[in-house]
């Protein structure tokens, strides 16, 4: 199996932020085996092991301790991208969201976790269950809500199925121009591939003669034999074979094709 490393087109480091402690406060099974892995060192041996696994060991820097006191030591404007997926409770997100404002460089991304709703169903419940500093309550994520409706604004995000992402521009968060071949779903899957370097493309998907690979332009069919190619090289040069704007299009253009010559080739037509 090739690793991330391998498979990546340029140098990359990543900074992660955790203390490694307990933190849940309900009893219920998930979060008693969570707590126990935090406890006993488990939840910091498989991180180890992930990392490795992947071989990343080399970009990942772990940086251990409360987000709320490592982060403002870090450089501001000096990250590509930031993910946030940690305490749920409205401080510590705000403080995330806050820092993270200032950290990421123009032109970076924010992803988040955990965004139900930006509609608050209740504002007395909604002030109560923040106020009594709960995790989860009525179907959503109330310090997560309130925190990322402060931070950031309901007009500068895209949020689905808990995800939601921003992009800075001018120093301030603004809802991101998606690429026009992506939707909110397919962009949150491909998120590493086309956030970082753009004039990069990616293989999203392959055969055992092409790669579909995606571009700003679309999606496109190319032989194996060509190797790691940019985006300014797949435009300028012949050898590309435009199928679809969407991945999907794209297999079900890709099969027929291969249907029509392999009934070629039993001289049914």
């Amino acid at each position: 199996m090739e690793t991330i490393s391998e498979l990546t087109l340029f140098e990359w480091k990543a900074y992660t932020v955790d203390n490694f402690a307990p933190y849940h406060i309900d009893n219920t099974s998930h979060h008693k085996a969570m707590n126990s892995a935090l406890q006993n060192g488990m939840a910091r041996k498989f991180f180890s092991k992930n990392i490795g696994n992947f071989g990343v060991r080399e970009n990942i820097y772990l940086l251990k301790g409360d987000s709320r006191i490592v982060l403002p030591s870090l450089d501001s404007k000096s990250f590509d991208f930031i993910y946030i997926d940690g305490s749920h409770q409205y401080p510590n997100v705000k403080s995330d969201l806050s820092n993270a404002g200032r950290l990421l460089k123009d032109d970076g991304y924010l992803v988040g976790d955990d965004l139900e709703t930006l509609e608050v169903p209740n504002l007395y419940d909604h002030f109560k269950s923040i106020q009594d500093c709960l995790d989860f309550a009525a179907g959503y994520h109330p310090g997560v809500t309130q925190a990322v409706l402060e931070e950031i604004g309901a007009s500068n995000l895209w949020h689905d199925s808990g995800i939601y992402l921003s992009k800075m521009v001018n120093s301030s968060f603004t809802k991101p121009k998606l690429p026009p071949i992506l939707n909110f779903d397919l962009a949150m899957k491909l998120i590493p591939y086309f956030i970082h370097i753009p004039n990069v493309a990616h293989i999203v998907e392959e055969s055992d003669t092409f790669n579909l690979v995606l571009t700003n332009q679309g999606i496109f069919k190319i032989k194996h034999s060509l190797g790691p190619l940019t985006q300014k090289q797949i435009n300028n040069r012949g050898y590309r074979i435009r199928h679809g704007i969407t991945l999907e299009s794209t297999r079900k253009k890709y099969f027929l094709n291969q249907l029509l010559i392999l009934l070629k080739n039993l001289e049914f037509f």
